[in-house]
């Protein structure tokens, strides 16, 4: 076993490395916690981690002044870099419309009292009504408008006013995905409140008529599919009907029916017909008849009516014909004239024969 002697030279132990929690803190959540009108306690607590881990808390709540004077020196310098980092990571949480009023501030503890003011009010239940109302498609654009008027007008006599900019940003926020084009106009303009207003309620009164019309549209697609499945059962019917000149043919082949395997229109079935003509009309067509049958004009209801009869009438007089292999049962007109026809026939045959002598 060997020993340490006084003379051997100490081992060499490698520098020790600090940890720095600072830099982990700010690269595992580097842009924050979106703030929100419902989840500010936690936003909140989420800023002020990330504030007091780059050493800009001081600055951020107002303790740390800024140095007296107007000549640049490198305190000032220090200073006014720090306040841009503490607005910056304020920025980085509040990146919505909720605090537009915040963003105009050029320091970072006026931004801060301007969140607690918003965030920290006497009557919260308010605010996040006036931040959460959204329109819904399809209901009554003027009634949002009021409804967002109205707590404006509420939190105006708590104390809380709301500027025209933010309130403007405010109801074009709460516009569905499908307004995405109207919003992007008025915002790119300088309009004012009560021209966009009147614009939103035009694009409102153009949507309605073109939902109008569309409905119109497929009413008479309807209308119009039905009244060639009519036409096209009538061709078929006409085709059935015996002609003079071929009278005679059709007479014979009802005496002498023939095993052919050509399949006549009955055979085939009418109903199976008529389904392919209406799944070549369109599915959609077909799905929007509920629809037809609730418009305001009233021609297009007396023609959907009337057809719609007219179809029945058909389809049901169809089915209760009898369909066999044999080929079209035949009129009862028909068959009592081919029955006179056959006992003339027979009855020349036996006055025709020769008489016996005997």
């Amino acid at each position: 076993m060997t020993s340490i002697s006084a003379a051997d030279p100490p081992v060499a132990q490698p520098p020790i490395q600090l940890l720095q929690p600072t830099n982990a803190a700010s690269t595992s959540s580097a842009d924050g916690i979106k703030l929100t009108c419902n989840n500010w306690v936690v936003c909140k607590a989420d800023m002020m981690k990330r504030l007091q881990a780059e050493g800009l808390w001081d600055v951020t709540t107002g303790a740390e002044k800024k140095p007296p004077g107007t000549e640049v020196t490198p305190e000032l310098v220090l200073w006014v870099e720090k306040d841009m980092r503490a607005m910056t990571k304020l920025m980085q949480n509040m990146a919505n419309v909720y605090t537009l009023d915040a963003f105009k501030e050029r320091r970072a503890a006026k931004m801060w009292e301007n969140l607690l003011e918003l965030f920290e009010s006497p009557n919260p239940p308010l605010l996040r009504e006036y931040h959460s109302l959204q329109y819904v498609e399809a209901a009554s654009l003027e009634a949002h408008c009021l409804r967002l008027d109205f707590c404006r007008l509420r939190l105006e006599g708590l104390n809380r006013p709301i500027s025209d900019e933010v309130h403007l940003t405010r109801l074009l926020s709460s516009l569905p995905p499908s307004w995405t084009f109207v919003r992007d106009f008025c915002q790119r303009r300088n309009i004012a409140i009560g021209e966009i207003g009147q614009i939103l309620l035009e694009e409102e009164a153009n949507r309605q008529e073109d939902a109008i019309h569309t409905r119109v549209g497929a009413a008479h697609l309807v209308v119009e599919g039905r009244l060639k499945v009519i036409e096209r059962v009538r061709e078929l019917r006409r085709e059935q009907v015996p002609s003079p000149e071929n009278e005679r043919t059709d007479e014979t082949q009802a005496l002498h029916p023939t095993n052919s395997s050509a399949p006549t229109v009955d055979a085939m079935g009418t109903e199976q017909l008529i389904v392919e003509h209406l799944e070549a009309i369109g599915k959609d067509s077909v799905q929007n008849d509920v629809a037809t049958r609730t418009l305001t004009d009233s021609r297009p209801q007396r023609a959907s009516k009337n057809v719609e009869s007219g179809f029945e009438y058909y389809v049901s007089k169809m089915s209760k014909s009898s369909h066999t292999n044999k080929g079209v049962k035949w009129p009862e007109k028909q068959v009592d004239l081919l029955r006179a026809q056959i006992q003339e026939e027979r009855t020349s045959e036996v006055l025709s024969l020769p008489k016996n002598p005997g």
